[in-house]
C-alpha cells in the first residue's frame, strides 16, 4: 500500500510540475522505461528506498509509524 500510494503521488507531482517521463527520468537517475513502468503499476521489483525519487523532484517524504493500539509499546528504535 505504501508504494501505491507513492506512485500516485509521484503520478501527481509529474503532472503539477509539468514533467515528461523523460524529464523525471534525467531528474531522477533512472531510464524512461523505469518510469513508465512505475506509473503503470509495475513497481513490485522497485524497493521503497528507491521511490526517494520524489525527493529528487522537490517532495518531502514522511512515512509515520504508529503503535499497534492493542499491542503495549516497546522501547523506541531510532531510524535515520
Amino acid at each position: 500500500m505504501l508504494k501505491a500510494q507513492l506512485v500516485a503521488r509521484f503520478a501527481f507531482v509529474l503532472k503539477d510540475q509539468s514533467l515528461t517521463q523523460a524529464d523525471a527520468a534525467q531528474r531522477m537517475g533512472v531510464s524512461q522505461p523505469d518510469i513508465f513502468r512505475l506509473l503503470r503499476g509495475q513497481f513490485r521489483d522497485i524497493s521503497v528506498e528507491r521511490l526517494r525519487m520524489l525527493v529528487r523532484l522537490g517532495c518531502t517524504v514522511d512515512i509515520p509509524i504508529r503503535p499497534t493500539p492493542d499491542v503495549p509499546p516497546t522501547a523506541p528504535i531510532p531510524v535515520r
